[in-house]
């Protein structure tokens, strides 16, 4: 919010900033010399920002480039124009790591035997929309047996990660800094699990650090022609706010795993997996 009250009710308490796109003068952030001098002062190389995002734009325009704010601001104009914009889908991304750390499990020496079987995975969650995504809620099937975890939370946020069929262990956040809660669930390792996330706000994170352990593959499904089979993958829904009414949006990851190192990585994101011609395996993974 740019605009609040003022103490004298005849006035208004204004702390935004109309800010240059591509600056006025040469040698000014993102200024472009092809510009003539109505392109610079046009509204079309204007934005509003609080008083404060408009001295971090300006003092790093590699990071905040000439795109991002064009794109910023067309989003935002379709937003408030009410035309039914949508937030982009969260960037996921599951990779693996090297070698084996003290999380989750807390363990700071590892044997021989340790370092062969065991594997430990990032599952990273990041809002980068500029307006919070809420009640996200997906389900990992993934390609190993998930045998410790640990599950970081964003400051204002609550989530839980668990076993799919039974229930799982809350993560709080505490004022100044997410709270971290590791869990290690004696003899019930799983390969389904269910992440829940109460809210995301913009440029937040979530990150699930797992550790695994090989797991026997199920025979291959069948596949028609014109489809292509996902065994392993991240999958759920997230809701959005557009004037006080709030709606649902699909998402999911598959998940591609290099059997013989044992290492997993993301394909593209999508919304629904027939669109893009795949057929998830919905199956529970007994051991």
């Amino acid at each position: 919010m740019t605009v609040g009250p003022h103490s004298e009710a005849s006035k208004s308490l204004i702390t935004g900033e109309a800010a240059h796109i591509c600056a006025e003068s040469e040698g000014g952030p993102r200024y472009d010399p092809t510009q003539s001098e109505v392109e610079r002062n046009a509204i079309a190389n204007g934005i509003w920002f609080c008083t404060e995002c408009h001295t971090k734009v300006d003092r790093d325009p590699v990071l905040y480039a000439r795109e991002n704010l064009l794109n910023w601001k067309a989003q935002h104009e379709v937003y408030i124009s009410g035309q039914g914009w949508k937030p982009d889908l969260p960037q996921i991304a599951i990779s693996t790591r090297r070698g084996l750390t003290a999380n989750p499990t807390g363990r700071t020496a590892f044997t021989a035997e340790d370092f062969a079987t065991f594997r430990d995975h990032d599952l990273v969650i990041q809002n980068t929309n500029s307006v919070p995504i809420h009640s996200l809620r997906a389900r990992l099937q993934f390609p190993e047996v998930i045998v410790g975890y640990g599950l970081d939370v964003p400051t204002g946020a609550h989530g839980s990660f668990r076993r799919e069929d039974h229930g799982g262990w809350v993560v709080g956040s505490k004022s100044g800094k997410g709270e971290i809660e590791m869990n290690i669930p004696a003899n019930r390792p799983f390969m389904n699990g269910v992440l829940e996330v109460d809210k995301l706000t913009p440029t937040f994170i979530t990150t699930i650090l797992m550790r695994s352990a090989p797991a026997s593959q199920p025979p291959p499904f069948p596949a028609r022609p014109d489809e292509i089979i996902v065994d392993f993958y991240f999958e759920g829904s997230f809701q959005y706010e557009w004037r006080g009414i709030f709606y649902n949006r699909h998402f999911g990851v598959p998940i591609l795993y290099d059997r013989t190192n044992r290492t997993v990585t993301t394909n593209a994101i999508y919304e629904n997996p027939e669109d893009v011609g795949l057929r998830l395996v919905r199956s529970y993974k007994f051991l």
